[in-house]
């Protein structure tokens, strides 16, 4: 692997999008051909991959936080823009993590931007023959796919590893392990796939426990038999989509027993851990059902797949969802406990925009704001909205 260093200046973004010079840099890394195999790391929280971890510091008093830039407003605020498709966006620590891919230079790129919309850099790119999946944050690292390969990029350092080979697209990150999938090679309904842990410290695998495919006749068509699209790591379970086999599936770390934990009808993508339940989308919406399995509820008729998306904090669930015979797309915000779906944000499609015309590549929340990368026909914006 070769990695190369640079010191970024940061630039500020005005809502006409002046750049001024600031004070602060950000170190950035750039690589063509990683090839290590693992990583020596520090330990991450402990906490499932998609749920933010808190910080060990001291708080801070009000006037000290880098507060978001529509908080107080009532109104949208442009954050930023990034060139090419965003294939995530992550908001941690008063900043926007979005992770960019331009397809022409095969580069995947990583950008943080401060949620004032002021300060910007790179934190490192990465070419490689596929566009990157399956983002997971942890407090000093961010991870993604391409192809077979995990990368790391260090937050702070801006260091770029291949940290796993061989997994398929979905990841997950708990403790000092990345969890994923190992596809056995043939496409025949009697074999099996396997969950697989790689320690961050060591790179030593240890296999959990073997994933039996379900029959031709159950398996989604026009996809292969291993197909997994989003993984859930805790202390005591680890849940899978399994897209080809219309299902969520949960694996018992103490067993090392598999478990269906709901059928999910097509399409099953993200999970949400909650303390008893799981929260899933499929094609029929959003879902929640006890982690020991059983019937599952509807929790409402959006973020039905494989085109919405939704995101979580601590009291509602974000969605971004596409409105049926036009070419808006609006946001909507639903409660944890009970009630119905509130449009809250409304976007519009470019002129000339390919049908489907797909407009908002990634949400993201934190305490303050609920942020939307919006494509438009040459550039991606992202923009706050204040929650209260």
């Amino acid at each position: 692997m070769q990695l190369r260093f640079a010191w970024v200046l940061l630039g500020a973004f005005t809502a006409c999008r002046a750049e001024r010079s600031l004070p602060d840099r950000h170190q950035a890394a750039t690589t063509k051909a990683p090839s290590a195999t693992s990583a020596l790391v520090s330990p991450s929280s402990g906490l499932p991959s998609n749920v933010p971890a808190a910080s060990t510091v001291a708080p801070r008093s009000d006037s000290e936080l880098l507060h978001c830039k529509a908080r107080g407003k009532h109104a949208r605020a442009l954050v930023g823009s990034v060139r090419g498709r965003v294939i995530d966006l992550r908001a941690s620590n008063e900043s926007l993590y979005v992770l960019h891919f331009e397809d022409d230079l095969r580069r995947a790129t990583l950008t943080k931007l401060g949620r004032d919309g002021v300060r910007r850099g790179v934190v490192a790119r990465h070419v490689g023959p596929s566009e990157p999946k399956s983002m997971v944050m942890t407090p000093d690292a961010a991870y993604f796919t391409r192809k077979t390969n995990v990368v790391r990029v260090g937050l702070d350092s801006g260091e770029v590893k291949e940290v796993v080979h061989g997994f398929a697209e979905a990841i997950a990150v708990f403790g000092d392990h990345v969890y994923g999938v190992v596809c056995n090679p043939s496409d025949s309904a009697e074999f099996a796939d396997s969950l697989v842990r790689v320690s961050l410290v060591n790179g030593e695998r240890e296999p959990i426990a073997d994933l039996p495919r379900v029959p031709r006749k159950k398996r989604a068509s026009g996809g292969p038999a291993c197909d997994y699209h989003y993984l859930a790591a805790a202390a005591e379970s680890v849940f899978i989509s399994d897209w080809a086999g219309r299902r969520i599936l949960s694996i018992s770390m103490a067993d090392k027993t598999v478990h269906e934990t709901a059928f999910a009808g097509s399409y099953p993508m993200r999970i949400t851990l909650e303390p008893e339940t799981i929260v899933y989308q499929a094609e029929g919406g959003l879902y929640r059902v006890p982690r020991a399995g059983g019937k599952p509820e509807q929790l409402a008729e959006l973020a039905n797949t494989p085109f919405a998306s939704y995101v979580a904090d601590e009291k509602e669930f974000w969605i971004n969802q596409s409105e049926a015979y036009t070419e808006a797309v609006w946001i909507y915000r639903l409660t944890r406990v009970a009630g119905k779906p509130r449009k809250v944000l409304k976007f519009e499609g470019y002129k000339d925009c390919a049908d489907p015309c797909d407009i908002t590549d990634g949400i993201a929340v934190d305490d303050e704001c609920i942020y939307v990368a919006h494509r438009e026909e040459h550039t991606v914006n992202l923009f706050a909205w204040p929650k209260d």
